[in-house]
């Protein structure tokens, strides 16, 4: 849920409620619980089983309504930050704040960095401090 809250920071227009969440909570539940007992018959499910296909099937819905309702530009912000906030372990150190602006490398370690010959000259700062962070 805080997870879609906070998007109204990147724009005012992306207001979700609790109850909408709730709501895709409910249908959520409701859909799992109907493919589980049409399951149930041929193969019995542990409870361990079910928990991770309902968050994966909750995560799936959440990423597909959410992203119908944003405006074209924001669905890639929209899709780093969901990830980030569903799976931090997947960011290293500080590189959720280099992509975010919070970041800020010193001068002395970015100069030490060697730049692959392929990449274009405009990109060799931004390459430099992303390799500090």
């Amino acid at each position: 849920y805080f997870t879609i809250k906070s998007l109204q920071t990147l724009n005012i227009m992306y207001q979700f409620d609790l109850a909408t969440f709730l709501s895709l909570f409910s249908t959520n539940l409701q859909n799992v619980s109907k493919q589980k007992s049409s399951a149930a018959a041929h193969d019995a499910q542990t409870q361990t089983q079910h928990i991770a296909n309902l968050q994966q099937h909750l995560i799936a819905m959440l990423y597909t309504y959410m992203s119908r309702s944003l405006f074209k530009r924001d669905r890639i912000t929209f899709g780093l930050h969901f990830v980030h906030c569903l799976y931090p372990q997947l960011f290293q150190h500080h590189e959720w704040e280099y992509f975010i602006g919070d970041v800020i490398s010193s001068s002395s370690q970015s100069n030490r960095i060697q730049t692959p010959s392929w990449l274009p000259t405009e990109a060799h700062t931004t390459f430099k401090e992303f390799c500090c962070t």
